[in-house]
């Protein structure tokens, strides 16, 4: 409503407005939504541009908006489809799809079945694969044992990426409130954790009831059959049946139809169940008052029931990968990572879920690699070369296929072994990018400098091996034959070039793998946490998350840029939010308009930076700043010309000493930061702030560190 608005021309006021008076999900007809907004009503009536677009909007209410297709919906008909059912024909398929919906497809009698194909049992299938040949042990999945201690600490402590069913944000937080400790409670979870349950705050009661927090009342002493195994919450749509069944005597066929009823919500239906319902309680010797309240009570859970025996199948696939993820992490995480080497978001996810759990992540190595992530040992995940960007599977085939004759002794023989055809030299440039060459002769910048001769020199050995001599009229560019014999016997030597920083070679490996893996950008940067005394993402979380605060704590953050999203707000203004990674966790920043205003060119240019800022403590096990302050690390000593406000200098009882003093007083020359000295005295620490302004830069830190004298700085 609010774009069309925009597009029609109101003024930016009404149009914003206009979009804040429409609810996102409208629940209630757009009449409805009028009639109950008297500024959307003067809207309407002032502006005769709004007016026409409800004119509009009245009109497609309700309409079908576009043909969609059940994912997984298979229906069964006694005789050929096109006989029995309108049919229609997808743009760019050839599949045959009906054109009934699934709800008039039941009622005229057609079976529907839906058929998942889920790539978790995939996953299963391949974890128990590696851990047979591995370790020589036969898993039967369906005998696991389901009280596994390993698991439901994994689960308990939220620790679910990867895990069916149990991967989002929201369900993480349900586990770690739940801590469920059996397997009752997975499929409690999964039937409870569903937009309905959520909003009516049924999770909330289920967790406070589950810890003792809420009493748990019954109705009839009766329910506590029915209803113990949730704490007297009505989950399952089952429960709904027994509770029809032990109070107003209901056959099950008779509870499935009032269940049915209930997940409806007809209105006429309804009271007329509810008159049986009482009537049949009432005739069993239940007060009548009360058994109308049990109706009313089944009837607003009803409408939130989830089946049992299928949440109970979804819990046991949860199940089976929470245990090989807790039981067996290596093999687990190497498994699904490769399942999802074609999705780089995904890809990249999931390798950061497995440096989180401990698991050192190995670049990857032409001649050890395979075509998917390995596992070398219980702490190191090999990296796949299906990992890698723009190499095609022929490619790769080909490659493995002469690895397993022998090892690579260089690019040379590399190139002369597989086949260019396949593997071109984007390919090349990209194993380069990644250091899957990094165990054979020569650096990285080396080998992209002269990948070209290399090539060339590797189709004219080929031409040779494959008739015996040089071809009389061959590109002036073959080398000769000399040069031909000397690189088939020994190593192809390069020209004498330097290797690419550190800084490069990271920024190619994220380019074509989308991750860090042989190293970290704040590698060379940790001193400024020394320095700064800054501490991680995840150590600031779980340091502020348990204490009682007044107001936010305002935190150092040091991270790589992840990502970086731009937005408008409603003044016009831009603002962003950024993705910043260090070594174990993430963090999200919010920049708002007037900071983001002066930084905008930073976050544009550089990777890496230094954030002050407000830690929200809201959400658990997400670390949210909401910057004042962003410094990029690279431009650090130039930043307002005097980054460092002061230097505090942290002396031990040896060190309160003339020649300490002497040192300080060569190393700190005059200058614009304030200087404070701690020092012990009597068991106590006392702290002296120095008339004189010092001279703080990199070097002088450097040359403190090196004296052996604790400081911190502050920015």
């Amino acid at each position: 409503v609010g774009d069309v608005a925009r597009v029609l021309g109101l003024p930016f006021e009404d149009a914003n407005l206009l979009t804040d008076l429409i609810p996102d999900q409208l629940k209630i007809t757009l009449t409805e939504a009028v009639e109950k907004e008297p500024r959307l009503q003067a809207l309407i009536q002032q502006n005769p541009k709004v007016q026409e677009i409800f004119t509009n909007a009245y009109k497609l209410e309700g309409l079908t908006r576009h043909a969609s297709k059940h994912a997984a919906g298979i229906v069964i008909s006694p005789e050929p489809i096109d006989t029995v059912l309108p049919l229609y024909v997808p743009s760019k398929s050839d599949e045959l799809v009906t054109q009934f919906a699934m709800t008039e497809l039941e009622t005229l009698g057609f079976l529907k079945i839906d058929m998942l194909g889920l790539k978790n049992l995939t996953l299963i299938d391949r974890v128990l694969k590696t851990i047979h040949q591995r370790h020589q042990r036969q898993i039967d999945i369906d005998q696991l044992p389901l009280d596994d201690a390993l698991t439901f600490t994994l689960l308990q402590a939220g620790q679910t990426s990867g895990v069916f069913q149990l991967e989002s944000e929201g369900l993480k937080d349900v586990l770690r409130r739940l801590k469920p400790d059996k397997f009752e409670d997975i499929i409690a979870v999964n039937a409870l954790y569903r937009p309905g349950p959520l909003g009516s705050g049924m999770v909330d009661d289920y967790i406070a009831r589950r810890h003792g927090r809420q009493a748990i009342v019954y109705q009839f002493p009766e329910l506590a059959e029915s209803l113990a195994e949730t704490y007297g919450v009505i989950v399952y749509q089952e429960q709904v049946m027994k509770i029809a069944a032990t109070i107003g005597g209901y056959s099950l066929g008779e509870a499935d139809i009032l269940r049915r009823a209930m997940g409806k919500k007809k209105a006429e239906v309804m009271a007329e169940q509810q008159q049986i319902f009482i009537s049949k309680a009432s005739a069993r010797g239940f007060n009548a008052k009360k058994a109308g309240e049990l109706f009313d009570l089944m009837a607003y859970f009803a409408g939130y029931g989830f089946n049992k025996s299928h949440s109970a199948a979804y819990a046991l696939i949860a199940y089976q990968t929470a245990y090989l993820k807790a039981n067996y992490p290596a093999e687990f995480m190497a498994s699904l990572i490769s399942l999802e080497a074609n999705h780089p978001e995904k890809m990249s996810f999931y390798l950061d879920e497995a440096k989180a759990l401990g698991l050192k992540i190995l670049p990857p190595d032409i001649n050890r690699s395979q075509m998917d992530f390995t596992v070398l040992d219980q702490q190191s995940i090999l990296y796949g070369l299906l990992g890698i960007k723009n190499l095609g599977v022929a490619a790769l085939e080909n490659i493995l296929a002469e690895q397993q004759k022998q090892p690579f002794s260089d690019l040379l023989d590399f190139c002369t072994r597989i086949d260019l055809r396949t593997s071109n030299k984007r390919v090349l440039e990209h194993l380069i990018y990644a250091g899957a060459f990094d165990n054979l002769p020569g650096y990285r910048s080396q080998k992209l400098a002269e990948l070209n001769k290399v090539m060339e020199l590797a189709s004219a050995t080929k031409e040779v091996q494959r008739t015996g001599q040089l071809q009389l009229f061959s590109s002036y560019r073959t080398p000769p034959v000399d040069q031909l014999n000397a690189a088939a016997s020994s190593h192809y030597q390069y020209q004498p070039l330097a290797d690419w920083s550190l800084t490069e070679k990271l920024k190619y490996e994220k380019e074509v793998i989308g991750f860090y893996v042989s190293a970290h950008p704040l590698d060379q940067y940790q001193k400024y946490c020394r320095w700064l005394q800054i501490s991680s993402f995840q150590q600031l979380l779980s340091q502020y998350q348990d204490q009682p605060v007044t107001a936010a704590p305002i935190v150092l953050g040091l991270g790589s840029k992840r990502n970086l999203r731009v937005i408008t707000t409603k003044k016009g203004d831009q603002m962003c939010f950024l993705q910043l990674e260090d070594y174990q966790s993430q963090a999200e920043v919010v920049v708002f308009p007037k900071l983001y205003q002066k930084v905008s060119a930073l976050l544009a240019q550089h990777e890496l930076f230094i954030v002050q800022g407000e830690l929200e403590l809201g959400t658990p096990q997400k670390c949210k700043l909401k910057a004042t302050q962003i410094i990029a690390l690279t431009t650090f000593w130039e930043h307002q010309k005097q980054p460092v406000k002061q230097l505090t200098v942290q002396l031990t009882a040896p060190q309160l000493t003339p020649a300490t003093v002497q040192t300080l007083r060569d190393l700190l020359e005059n200058g614009k930061t304030d200087l404070q000295i701690n020092y012990p005295e009597q068991e106590q620490r006392l702290r002296l702030a120095s008339r004189h302004n010092v001279l703080v830069n990199e070097t002088v830190l450097a040359a403190l560190e090196q004296q052996g004298i604790d400081f911190v700085i502050r920015i």
